[in-house]
């Protein structure tokens, strides 16, 4: 009878749990339903359909403000959505993946809702990870072409995918040009070409690293670095390169005709005039190869006096009673010239390293 009873009251706590729930859901969804006035439906409702008719219209613009004023109202998941494929409209791929997974995790989502947000997810995530380029020409006007095929006339905008591709430009009255990208998924290229008349000789670009380098062109200065598209003669030119603290480099370049001849250099700095910092660590290396040599200088003659020792003690007393003193000063004379050995050495390669520092830094 205990276990029935048991049985009987768990089953009555379960059925008071799912009553106490029902009501505590019940009570906030009305209070959902109170915050949400029927104006506000009514409201919503009506900016709902004011977008579609804006989006038949193409201003998609105007119909994201219109969702977005409905979903202040009321957030419901077909409002999101609605949002979410607008913003796609206007490349805005972010903000749709925001709104859609938004919907998804509203409490009034039903199976179709679902369905629609999950499809627009993974377009938003496929318009992410497509390449935004600007390409653009001066003068403006040239036929463009992305891989042999027609896009039409620059300046141009559009999607990309994802690899090396090759852009064409053509333009009456100027030589065709090609350039050649590596396409990276989710980047934004810009990409910018001067066309070159026919006939007019060639252009000079210069950079110089560091910038700023005064630029003498057949002994004419032009200006500073960087330099773009100078217009020039074809042919053989003699370039300099001047900037303080740095040494002044001379040049032949060769440009071509109607070629912007592209060029950058690496300025090398001036090392004929140091400062003491530059140096120190050569003067350390080398003072601290003098004070090596001293000391085994000291070592050395430590080992010589040892020996002269141990040889006027062999010749003038070799009873055994002095053998172990001959023996000793043996001993002390051998440490004594290992150690003048190895300060000898390792002087002569600090010496060594510390002009070699010094001539380099010279």
């Amino acid at each position: 009878m205990s276990q029935i009873k048991k049985l009987k009251d768990q089953r009555i706590f379960r059925l008071f749990l799912h009553l106490g729930m029902s009501c505590l859901l019940s009570v906030c969804c009305f209070e959902r339903a109170q915050a949400q006035s029927p104006d506000d439906i009514q409201r919503a409702v009506a900016l709902d359909q004011e977008a579609k008719a804006l989006i038949e219209a193409g201003q998609f613009r105007s119909a994201v403000e219109k969702y977005r004023e409905a979903i202040s109202l009321i957030e419901h998941p077909d409002l999101l959505i609605n949002l979410a494929r607008a913003e796609l409209k206007l490349g805005e791929a972010q903000n749709a993946y925001r709104a859609c997974s938004k919907a998804l995790s509203s409490p009034l989502l039903t199976p179709k809702a679902k369905a629609a947000a999950s499809s627009c997810i993974q377009e938003a995530q496929h318009k992410m990870n497509e390449i935004q380029a600007m390409v653009s020409t001066y003068p403006p006007g040239a036929k463009l072409r992305l891989d042999g095929r027609p896009l039409g006339q620059t300046p141009w905008r559009g999607q990309l995918g994802p690899g090396r591709r090759q852009f064409d430009f053509e333009l009456s009255g100027h030589l065709p040009v090609s350039r050649t990208i590596n396409a990276v998924p989710g980047a934004q290229i810009k990409l910018q070409v001067r066309l070159i008349p026919e006939g007019m000789g060639g252009l000079l670009s210069l950079t110089t690293i560091p910038e700023g380098a005064n630029v003498m062109f057949d002994n004419e200065f032009i200006g500073q670095t960087p330099i773009n598209a100078f217009p020039t003669s074809s042919g053989g030119h003699r370039l300099q390169l001047i900037l303080k603290g740095y040494l002044t480099e001379s040049h032949q370049v060769f440009v071509a005709e109607s070629q912007n001849q592209e060029m950058n250099f690496y300025l090398k700095p001036v090392r004929g005039q140091v400062s003491a910092t530059d140096l120190w660590p050569a003067w350390g290396l080398m003072s601290a190869g003098a004070l090596t040599s001293l000391m085994a200088g000291y070592f050395g003659y430590q080992a010589l006096s040892a020996r002269n020792e141990a040889n006027d003690l062999a010749l003038k007393d070799g009873s055994l009673a002095r053998y172990d003193d001959y023996r000793f000063l043996i001993r002390d004379m051998e440490s004594a010239q290992n150690t003048a050995d190895i300060m000898w050495v390792t002087s002569s390669l600090m010496i060594t390293s510390g002009i070699t520092w010094w001539l380099i830094a010279r």
